[in-house]
């Protein structure tokens, strides 16, 4: 191999480096705004899911009335004793869960 085509060589080889730390920067870049994105979806979901539960206690609450008189909720519409412990098994549950 003579000398001009080593210099060839390196020079390309030097391309090729140069290539592969570009392309190792963009990929990096890639992944950190991937991360972002999913981050900032993640935090979508957790917004989505906490409307989602307050919606449904509200749902509940709305059905349901406190009553001072008897210091116990009670249900406002003429249903049986069991839609009462329903509901409040729904609300224990959106509560604390």
């Amino acid at each position: 191999m003579t000398h001009q085509e080593m210099d060839e060589e390196e020079a390309k080889i030097s391309k090729q480096r140069d290539d592969l730390a570009k392309e190792r920067k963009i990929f990096t870049q890639a992944c950190l705004d991937l991360g972002k994105q999913r981050e900032e979806l993640e935090q979508a979901k957790r917004e989505f899911e906490e409307s989602k539960r307050t919606f449904r206690l509200d749902n509940v609450m709305s059905f349901l009335s406190f009553s001072p008189r008897y210091g116990a909720f009670e249900v406002k519409s003429v249903h049986s004793h069991w839609m009462l412990e329903l509901f409040t098994d729904v609300y224990f549950l959106l509560t604390f869960f």
